[in-house]
């Protein structure tokens, strides 16, 4: 081959690679991958200093704490993030619409912290360290408040097609590593404390980063009900469909604790956060087709196809990867997690194959403003996961929790599939 051909060959591959990332689709699905791998890769390191300077239970009720608020900050979206991606693009008032959504929030996150604090005693005896201490309580409703700000951010950068900016946003989430064995002293509230202070920040910041899409825009408390009104039946949909797909993962650790322990949570945990790495990969794919078709649905049904064979292409190498160095990434944190956790991490990894078909089809009913089928699919996936969980875990110990999620996922999956081939 000639040193001509060559050349004119390595030209040609350049101009197809900057042609590939100049796409919006895979720019912006990049950048939200970029996102979550910052935080998971910071998540990672957290949990091994956590593992090193406390004990297996204060792991346990801490990361129970941490899944409440991170159940409640989903919850108090209401759906209204999906709304944004959906609408923000076209409004004619993009600041208002920003903050109706993020008052309504506040409003939503105060209220589901207090009466969680108040019917503790009956939702989880085992978190009766957040009533130990007045400051306790009230640190849980101000880190629910804000985190599920930072979420709601988080759309309004994916609504305006600006993925990098969240990207710069995950990375004040290093923040809590500096955080961690500052708060040792506290226990299982330094680590929970960590996540909170990190949730503070991250708005802050993000409200900064909201004037490069919206130069005029301040966070000024405002409820607008007309706007509220024209998107609540859509963000009331999918508020459903995602209370519903983040049951089981944030459910799980309170079901482990009172069935199993606290120990043998910390072992799921763990798991569970090391193979959520490779649901960021479908999570962020999806997300930014979602706002492709909220921006244009002109090449919507390319972008589809485009959008399984980019997911596909990193999930499967990432699979081989858990399975063959699966138990070394476990080691970091200890013998014990290497011992108890690898079989349930390798379980829920396959479960990310069917995970991807699921969060392509549900980008597509929202497209569609259809969300029904989005409520079905993810009404299957908790019932499923949950009952099973707590039917088989008592049984067969901790896998119980990986196999139902596996299974739960390949069902609804073909569900949609078959969905899919009839149009």
């Amino acid at each position: 081959m000639s040193k001509q051909k060559r050349y004119l060959m390595k030209i040609s591959y350049i101009n197809q690679v900057k042609n590939h990332l100049q796409d919006p689709l895979f720019k912006n699905s990049y950048f939200l991958m970029a996102n979550m791998f910052i935080f998971s890769v910071v998540g990672f390191l957290f949990w091994i200093i956590a593992a090193r300077l406390y004990s297996t239970e204060e792991i346990g009720i801490a990361s129970a704490i941490i899944s409440v608020i991170s159940f409640f900050s989903i919850i108090s979206l209401m759906g209204f993030d999906i709304s944004l991606i959906r609408y923000l693009s076209k409004a004619e008032n993009k600041q208002t619409m920003i903050n109706s959504c993020f008052s309504l929030t506040i409003l939503i996150s105060s209220v589901i912290s207090i009466i969680f604090l108040l019917g503790l005693d009956i939702w989880s005896p085992g978190l009766k360290i957040l009533r130990q201490n007045y400051l306790f309580g009230l640190l849980f409703i101000i880190f629910t408040i804000f985190a599920s700000l930072s979420s709601l951010q988080l759309s309004v950068f994916v609504a305006f097609r600006k993925s990098k900016l969240s990207f710069y946003q995950s990375l004040m989430n290093t923040v809590r590593l500096i955080m961690l064995p500052l708060l040792y002293s506290l226990g299982a509230l330094g680590i929970y404390a960590s996540f909170g202070v990190t949730y503070i920040l991250t708005f802050l910041f993000g409200n900064k980063l909201i004037k490069n899409v919206c130069s005029t825009y301040t966070f000024i408390p405002t409820m607008n009900t007309n706007l509220i009104k024209k998107m609540f039946s859509f963000s009331v949909g999918n508020f459903i469909a995602n209370v519903l797909i983040y049951i089981p993962s944030n459910l799980f650790p309170l079901l482990l604790l009172n069935i199993l322990g606290a120990e043998t949570t910390a072992y799921f945990y763990i798991a569970w956060t090391l193979s959520s790495v490779l649901l960021t990969v479908p999570g962020s794919v999806s997300k930014s087709l979602f706002a492709e078709g909220s921006f244009s649905t002109e090449k919507f049904r390319k972008n589809v196809f485009k959008s399984v064979k980019l997911s596909f292409m990193i999930i499967i190498p990432s699979i081989f990867v858990i399975i063959l160095f699966g138990k070394y990434f476990l080691l970091l944190f200890g013998n014990n997690y290497a011992k108890n956790s690898l079989e349930l991490l390798i379980i829920l990894s396959f479960a990310a194959i069917p995970h991807t078909i699921i969060q392509i089809y549900t980008s597509i009913k929202r497209i569609e403003t259809n969300i029904n089928p989005v409520i079905y699919l993810y009404t299957i996936i908790a019932l499923i996961t949950v009952i099973g969980a707590y039917i088989i875990t008592p049984k067969i110990g901790l896998t119980g929790a990986g196999y139902s999620w596996l299974i739960a996922n390949i069902i609804t999956a073909s569900i949609a599939i078959i969905d899919l081939w009839r149009k």
